[in-house]
C-alpha cells in the first residue's frame, strides 16, 4: 500500500497547488487595480507556477513509482504459481487490468498538464494585458513631464512597451514612431529619463515627501535648462507638494534656482575642501564669494578693475536683498524682483536699523559702480584703492548689521 498512498498524496499535493493557482488568477482583477501590487503579483505567480510544475513532476513519479511496484508483484506471484493453468488465467487478466491502470494514470497526468499549461498561460495573458495597461497610464504621466522640457518640440515622447526582462521607451518624430534609444540625442535622452524617473518618484502612495538630482542638466542646452528649472521644479513643489534637493557643479543653475524661488524656504550649501574624512559643508555666503572676486580683480589690469566694479554693483545689490530678508524675514517684494541696484537703494531706506548715513554712502557707492556696468564711452577704470574704499563700506555695513 506504500506505492499506492504515494500516489495519493501526490495527487493531493497537486489539488492544492492547482486551487492555489486558480485563486490567484480569479483575484488578478480586484489586486491589479492598485499598479504598485503588481511586483507581488508577478512574485506569487511565479512560486505558484513552479509549486504547480514540482507537483505534476511529483505525481507522474509517484505514478512511475507505483507501476513499477505493480510490475514487480505480478512478476513473484506469477513466478510462484506458473504452473496452475488458473493461476495464468488469473495473471492475464491483471496484466489487461494493470494495463488499464496504466492507460488511465497517463490520461490522467496528460489531462494534468494540459490544466496546467492552460491555466499558465491565463494568468500570463492577464498580466501581459494588466502590464500594457499600467504602462499606458504611467506613460501618460512620462509625457507631462517631458513636453514641461521640450515645449512645442518635434520630437517627443510616444509610449513604453512590456518586454521580457525590460520596457521599451519608443519616441515619435514627425509623426514616426521609433525606439527612443537609438533615435534621440543625449539632451533627449536626458529630459527623457527624467520623465521616467519623476513618473516614479510622484507615484502616489509613495512615502518619501522629497526628490533628489544630482548634476539633471547634462547634455541640456540652454533652452532645456531653463524649462528644467522654471516649470519643472515649480511642478514638483506645487503641484506634487515635494521638497526638492538639486545637486549641481554649475553656478547659473544655483544662481537661477535662486532667482525664481526666493518667496519660497530656499537654503543654498556650498561643498568645499574635499578629504579623506568627507567636504566641508557651509551655507552659500554669496556676499563674501562677490567680495572675495572683487579684491582679486582689482589687482589685475583695466579689464579686471572694470569687472571688480561691476562686480561691486552686484554686490550692493545682493547686500539690500539679503538685509532685508534678514531684518524683515520674508525676500524682498516681488516688484523689486527685476529692480535696479539705484531703484534697490529705496528699499534700503525702509529697512529697519539703517541710518540715513549709510543711506548716503551706499548711494554713494551705487553711483561709482554703476558706470562700469554700463560701459559709457570714455569711461576709465578706476585704481584699486577706490574700489576697496568702497568695499570696504559695504564691509563695514556687514559687519554692522550682522552679516
Amino acid at each position: 500500500m506504500g506505492r499506492f498512498d504515494a500516489v495519493e498524496t501526490a495527487w493531493r499535493q497537486y489539488d492544492a497547488a492547482y486551487d492555489a493557482m486558480a485563486t490567484h488568477v480569479h483575484s488578478l482583477v480586484t489586486r491589479l487595480a492598485n499598479g504598485l501590487q503588481a511586483p507581488e503579483v508577478v512574485a506569487e505567480q511565479g512560486a505558484l507556477t513552479t509549486a504547480v510544475e514540482a507537483a505534476v513532476v511529483a505525481l507522474a513519479e509517484a505514478l512511475t513509482g507505483y507501476q513499477t511496484g505493480w510490475d514487480g508483484f505480478t512478476k513473484a506471484v506469477g513466478a510462484r504459481v506458473s504452473s496452475n493453468t488458473e493461476v495464468k488465467r488469473l495473471d492475464a487478466l491483471i496484466s489487461a487490468l494493470s494495463a488499464d491502470r496504466e492507460m488511465r494514470a497517463i490520461t490522467a497526468y496528460d489531462a494534468v498538464l494540459d490544466q496546467s499549461k492552460a491555466l499558465m498561460q491565463e494568468a500570463e495573458a492577464y498580466l501581459q494585458k494588466k502590464q500594457v495597461e499600467l504602462l499606458g497610464a504611467r506613460g501618460d504621466e512620462v509625457r507631462g513631464w517631458y513636453d514641461l522640457m521640450n515645449p512645442g518640440a518635434d520630437v517627443g515622447y510616444d509610449g513604453m512597451e512590456p518586454g521580457t526582462d525590460h520596457v521599451k521607451l519608443h519616441a515619435r518624430s514627425f509623426g514616426v514612431r521609433m525606439g527612443a534609444a537609438a533615435n534621440l540625442s543625449e539632451c533627449q535622452l536626458n529630459c527623457l529619463g527624467l520623465a521616467v524617473w519623476m513618473m516614479r518618484a510622484t507615484t502616489p502612495g509613495s512615502p518619501f515627501g522629497f526628490v533628489v538630482f544630482d548634476d539633471p542638466i547634462q547634455s541640456m542646452d540652454d533652452d532645456h535648462t531653463e524649462a528644467f528649472i522654471g516649470s519643472v521644479v515649480p511642478q514638483l513643489l506645487d503641484g506634487h507638494g515635494k521638497q526638492v534637493i538639486v545637486l549641481s557643479h554649475v553656478e547659473r543653475v544655483v544662481t537661477r534656482l535662486r532667482e525664481l524661488n526666493k518667496a519660497r524656504s530656499l537654503r543654498v550649501y556650498n561643498f568645499d575642501a574635499y578629504s579623506a574624512a568627507g567636504p566641508v559643508i557651509t551655507t552659500e555666503v554669496k556676499l563674501k564669494k562677490l567680495i572675495s572676486e572683487i579684491k582679486t580683480f582689482a589687482d589685475g589690469n583695466e579689464a579686471h578693475r572694470t569687472m571688480a566694479v561691476d562686480r561691486l554693483r552686484v554686490l550692493a545689490e545682493q547686500f539690500i536683498r539679503e538685509l532685508h530678508a534678514k531684518v524683515q524675514g520674508v525676500p524682498a517684494p516681488a516688484e523689486y524682483d527685476n529692480a535696479k541696484p539705484s531703484e534697490l537703494l529705496k528699499l534700503f531706506r525702509t529697512i529697519p536699523g539703517t541710518l540715513p548715513a549709510e543711506h548716503d554712502g551706499l548711494k554713494d557707492t551705487v553711483g561709482f559702480a554703476d558706470p562700469a556696468h554700463h560701459t559709457e564711452v570714455g569711461y576709465a577704470a578706476p585704481t584699486k584703492a577706490n574700489i576697496l574704499t568702497h568695499l570696504n563700506r559695504i564691509e563695514c555695513l556687514m559687519r554692522k548689521h550682522g552679516m
